[in-house]
Formats: C-alpha cells, structure tokens, sequence
C-alpha cells in the first residue's frame, strides 16, 4: 500500500514536470513563431525593396543603354557634340568661372607687380641717399664725423636757387630803369629840340605847384611840354614803384616758404625729441 502510494506521488510529480515541460516548450514555439513571423516580414519588406530597386535599376540601365547609344551615334555623326547639352553647359559655366578667377589673379598679379616697382623705387632713392650721406666719410677717410640731412641740404640748395633768380631778375630790373633814368637825365641836360620832352627840375617843380591855380599857368607850348614831362615822370615812378613791391612781394614768399620749412622741421625735431 505504501509502495502505490510513493508510485502515484511520483507519477504525479512526473506529470507536473511533464505538464510544465510541455507549458515551457508551447511557450518557446509561441516565441520562435513570433520571431518567424516577424523575420519572414522583415524579409518580405526587404524583398519588396529589393524588387523596387532591381526594377530602378534596370530602369537606369536601359536609360543608360539609350544615352550611351544615342551618344555613340552622334560621335559617329557629329564629332563636337560629345557631351551632352546640360554637360556642355555645365563646363561653359566652368570656364566661365575660370576665366573670371584668371581675370582676377591677373589684376592681383598686376597690383603686386605695381607695389613691388613702387618698393623698388623708394628702395633706390634710400640707397642714393645712403650712398650720399656716406660719401663725406668715404672722401674724409672717415677722420672727421660729420652728420647732415640730405633733404635740408636739397631743401636749402632750393631756397638759395630761387633766391639768386629772383635776385638776377632784379638786378636786370634795377639795370633797365638806371638805363632809363641815364637817358632821362641826358635828354634834361642835352639840347631843348622840340622831339624831347624836358623833365622839369624839383625847384620848377615847387614853383608849378605853389602857384595858385591852372588858370594862372601860361598856356605855351613850354608850358605844356613841362606838364606832359611831369606826367611822364611820374608815370615812370610808379611804375618803378611798382616793380620794387612786386620784388618785395616775391622776396616775402620766399621767405615765407623757407619759414614754413624750418617750423616744420622744428616740429618734427620736438617730436622725436618727446
């Protein structure tokens, strides 16, 4: 009686493992069979994209077949139309391009060429003046040391230029009228002749102008001679006069440019002396 009894317990048991093994594998083919199910859909999608793209592909192939054939034909029948008409417009636009970059790295070639001829030139006028500030030493034997500006020196050989022009034009000047005058004063002590006009001394000249009025001028020929003899010397005054400020006025302007110079350099010597 024990003996049955321990037999249907673990017959029992045995049932549980077996219902519970049963349960466990239902459970794991519910699983593969979702696992299927969804990798059989996945491969249906991927199949279908396959499908799509093997269609495209063959799509792009027979497009392809038809341009490179109607490409070869026109090869064959017209040697400039190798490429296409977008394709040709594209590499027109390319070159288009290219030769507006080309322009332009010509322009920035010719501006670089511009500025180097400039630095060459100022790089030349500095050795020049080098070479000329240097050169008193080299004739000197370096003995003396002797440091000047060149640009004062250009600067001062250029005021005294214009300085003795303007002084030759007015020792010309002062040489016509002396002349002028000579001549004045040889027609005054030469002969009365009726072509000649007599300049009429300082005392003639008082006595003219103390006398009351023009009414009581004798109205002769010596009379009107003197008066237009008066005039004329005069007239030759003012025009020396006139000569005499035009001098004066350009001896000021040279001055004054030379005045101008100095405060400028005065200025410049200030600063660098802060």
């Amino acid at each position: 009686m024990e003996l049955n009894m321990a037999q249907a317990e673990e017959i029992k048991s045995l049932k549980q493992k077996a219902d519970e093994s049963k349960k466990r594998h239902q459970m794991e083919r519910d699983h593969l069979e979702k696992h299927f199910m969804m990798i059989k859909k996945i491969l249906k999608e991927e199949n279908k994209d396959l499908k799509q793209q093997n269609a495209e592909a063959r799509d792009d192939i027979k497009v392809w077949r038809d341009m490179f054939a109607m490409q070869r034909s026109n090869d064959e029948k017209f040697a400039p139309n190798h490429f296409m008409r977008h394709e040709r417009e594209h590499l027109v636009e390319q070159m288009e391009d290219m030769k507006e970059q080309i322009k332009q790295r010509d322009t920035e070639i010719q501006e670089t060429k511009e500025k180097l001829g400039e630095v060459q030139t100022e790089c030349d006028f500095f050795r020049k003046k080098l070479r000329v500030t240097q050169l008193p030493d080299n004739l000197l034997g370096k003995r003396i040391s002797y440091n000047f500006d060149v640009d004062e020196i250009c600067k001062e050989n250029r005021y005294l230029r214009e300085l003795l022009k303007h002084m030759e034009h007015k020792n010309v000047t002062f040489g016509k009228c002396k002349e002028g005058n000579q001549k004045m004063r040889g027609w005054q002590r030469g002969p009365h002749t009726s072509g000649i006009l007599r300049i009429p001394r300082t005392n003639e000249v008082n006595v003219m102008l103390s006398q009351k009025g023009a009414q009581s001028l004798p109205a002769t020929k010596k009379s009107i001679s003197e008066l237009q003899s008066l005039c004329s010397s005069f007239i030759d005054a003012i025009v020396d006069k006139d000569v005499c400020l035009k001098h004066q006025r350009k001896t000021i302007r040279i001055l004054g440019t030379r005045v101008n110079e100095l405060e400028m350099k005065l200025k410049t010597l200030n600063i660098i002396q802060h």
